[in-house]
């Protein structure tokens, strides 16, 4: 709830000082009526804890105008006796100057611990030399204190305690609590970037691990059809062979048994032709029968032994 609510005030710069001013003025003018009497000044001179809020505030405005708005709230209801104006500037001047060391604290040192302690040492120095001496200038200055400015500060100095030990102590404590916790964001941010980082990393990463399975698998279906193509391929190239084979092996049978037997009756026939006497006068006729009988049996002699190197026999 506070963070969702002071994110929201981030937002918007103006309201989120105009809040705080608010909102510290008002704390301080509640703890204002605490009331510490302080011993050992002239008359009835009292203080209270109105300085806690108001310098807690410095951890919050940034914008240190808004500090005249904290002031002017933390007066509403001041003392008769007293003055508007003398309180006002007593504390308008030195929380300004309590602004700036608050934002130049990181210069002095990083660390948590050492910051609380420097703090600490800081407060009464805004209470001894920025908050003290500027309530009795302007008191004597508005003619509200006659005492002398020596005498007066020792007095007050030597009271004043009772107020400065609490609020340096509180305020350094809480000082600590919202560094610690502003690092605790830091770091946080931090780590909500690299996780952001590395979530984008991861998402492109799986994206492209998507993409390579989409291209993977269109590239997978490839292969496959062109497997099945191939397997087509080889089935109808070997179909072919097949079918080719059994061709030549059919020709192979008919040449080795059909063609060759008939040519070799005819060239039996030619023969028993030249036997005969009575057939000399086709002599010359039967001579080149037998001679291109011949001719065509060595011709297919020639082929069945070419066919035989092509076909080995365990495949006819």
């Amino acid at each position: 709830m506070y963070y969702k609510l002071r994110s929201k005030l981030e937002s918007h710069p103006i309201l989120a000082d105009l809040t705080f001013a608010l909102f510290f003025g008002v704390l301080s003018l509640a703890l204002g009526e605490l009331k510490i009497v302080i011993p050992g000044i002239e008359g009835v001179q009292q203080t209270d804890f109105r300085e806690i809020p108001l310098i807690i505030s410095v951890f919050y405005i940034r914008n240190p105008l808004w500090l005249f708005v904290l002031c002017l709230v933390t007066i509403l209801v001041f003392p008769f006796e007293g003055s508007y104006l003398s309180a006002y500037l007593m504390h308008v001047g030195p929380l300004i100057i309590t602004w700036f060391f608050y934002k130049n604290l990181n210069k002095i040192t990083n660390q948590v611990l050492s910051k609380g302690l420097i703090w600490l040492m800081f407060v009464f120095f805004y209470y001894a030399v920025l908050l003290i001496p500027t309530m009795i200038f302007i008191d004597q200055l508005v003619g509200l204190n006659k005492m002398e400015f020596g005498k007066s500060y020792m007095l007050i100095i030597a009271s004043v305690k009772f107020e400065a030990i609490p609020t340096a102590i509180i305020t350094g404590l809480y000082l600590v609590q919202v560094e610690t916790r502003e690092n605790l964001r830091g770091h946080q941010k931090n780590l909500e970037k690299i996780v952001s980082s590395r979530t984008e990393e991861l998402e492109t990463a799986n994206d492209r691990l998507i993409k390579m399975n989409k291209e993977l698998s269109a590239s997978s279906l490839e292969i496959k059809s062109m497997n099945e193509n191939l397997d087509s391929l080889v089935k109808e190239r070997s179909k072919k062979i097949e079918d080719q084979l059994g061709l030549l092996i059919k020709y192979t049978h008919m040449n080795s048994h059909e063609v060759r037997g008939p040519l070799a009756r005819i060239l039996g026939l030619l023969e028993v032709i030249k036997l005969d006497p009575e057939l000399s006068d086709a002599k010359n006729v039967v001579n080149e029968l037998c001679s291109s009988g011949e001719e065509l049996d060595e011709i297919i002699k020639n082929m069945n032994r070419l066919l035989e190197k092509e076909i080995p026999n365990g495949d006819a």
